[in-house]
């Protein structure tokens, strides 16, 4: 059984599925577990298409809050409202990937 992580430290993790052009440079010093990846992709399929974007935006993208808030709509001045969706992506991420009916591997 792997061991329990916070959701941030698992979608960095997860974020390592999709390599970016130019990161190979650099090696990265950080473990990888596959394993736990591909579980969160699978949970990542069952958000809703604004937090699942969300997340990809911030872990993947690695882009700014203003420009991810701008690319999807969401208001961003106070901070607060961009930090409450962003929350509400990890905490639902984080539900289905402990949740026990995932979507099946294709």
């Amino acid at each position: 059984m792997t061991e329990r992580r916070d959701i941030g430290s698992r979608l960095e993790n997860w974020s390592r599925l999709f390599p970016q052009p130019g990161a190979g440079q650099q090696p990265d010093r950080r473990t990888f577990d596959q394993a736990d990846a591909v579980h969160m992709e699978r949970a990542m399929q069952a958000l809703p298409t604004l937090q699942r974007s969300l997340l990809w935006w911030c872990y993947v993208k690695q882009e700014t809050p203003d420009k991810v808030a701008r690319r999807l709509g969401i208001q961003c001045k106070p901070a607060v409202h961009f930090v409450e969706a962003f929350r509400h992506a990890q905490a639902a991420a984080q539900h289905l990937a402990d949740s026990a009916t995932l979507p099946q591997e294709r």
